[in-house]
């Protein structure tokens, strides 16, 4: 019997299988976390908090090439006025990023602004900010829903005059996976929440204003979505030493 064809198509049928797998490795095994800043691709990602190692953070795509991007919004890609009476509460605008705004009822939240505003913070991306003021429709509590549950949240958050100012971040089924808090100044400090699994956070604070800049999440789940395998440099040496134990038994048998 002429076992050719069949040993043909096995070969080729392994060869491109290590094709497969020699390059889903090189796209995904030891891809580094890279920034998207706005929707706009920034590079890698320094050591900074939000790159250190976490327990786990548009659903966690396992395995996908999402995991290994952060996703960086400092709302300087709007054009924004001075004032609130010029422009309308945050809502829709990144939401192909996966990240949706709201404030405590429709009409209401906070509005991004430029610096001009004259509210005397430091800290922040210039030119432009999320800010707040109860005595406008700019109030809090705010709340940021994901798409995709996110790895961890984190932004700067300050305001003119000191004030208690939180973070609290919710799963799917509304449970507490975290919070922080921190006392508001003029210069911008970060509040964050790790944990994996965020859907949703809420920040509220109490003073006469604040305002939000630099918020970063990462996007990476792995609920209804395969992980594509890959191999250690030592499964590709052994598909490599079993094609070529393939390869001397064909021409053994010829």
């Amino acid at each position: 019997m002429d076992h050719s064809p069949l040993v043909r198509h096995a070969t080729l049928g392994l060869l491109a299988t290590l094709t497969c797998l020699m390059t889903s490795t090189a796209l995904l095994g030891d891809s580094p976390d890279r920034i998207l800043r706005n929707g706009v691709a920034a590079g890698e990602v320094a050591d900074t908090p939000a790159s250190r190692p976490l327990a786990k953070s548009e659903r966690q795509l396992k395995g996908s090439l999402l995991c290994d991007f952060i996703l960086f919004v400092d709302f300087d890609d709007l054009t924004a006025p001075t004032g609130f009476i010029e422009t309308m509460p945050l809502t829709l605008e990144y939401e192909d990023l996966g990240v949706t705004f709201a404030g405590p009822s429709a009409g209401e939240g906070g509005a991004v602004l430029n610096e001009g505003g004259g509210f005397g913070v430091t800290g922040f991306t210039p030119p432009n900010f999320l800010a707040f003021n109860p005595t406008t429709y700019a109030q809090t509590p705010e709340t940021f829903s994901f798409f995709i549950d996110s790895e961890y949240v984190r932004f700067l958050v300050g305001g003119p005059e000191a004030g208690p100012a939180t973070l609290q971040c919710f799963d799917d089924e509304d449970n507490l996976v975290g919070e922080d808090s921190l006392t508001l100044a003029p210069e911008l400090q970060p509040l964050e929440v790790a944990g994996g699994g965020i859907a949703r956070c809420v920040f509220d604070y109490t003073a006469v204003a604040a305002v939000i800049d630099d918020l970063e999440f990462q996007p990476c789940e792995g609920d209804g979505f395969a992980e594509i395998p890959t191999l250690d440099p030592r499964g590709l040496l052994a598909l490599l030493a079993l094609l070529g134990a393939l390869g001397v038994w064909h021409l053994r048998r010829q």
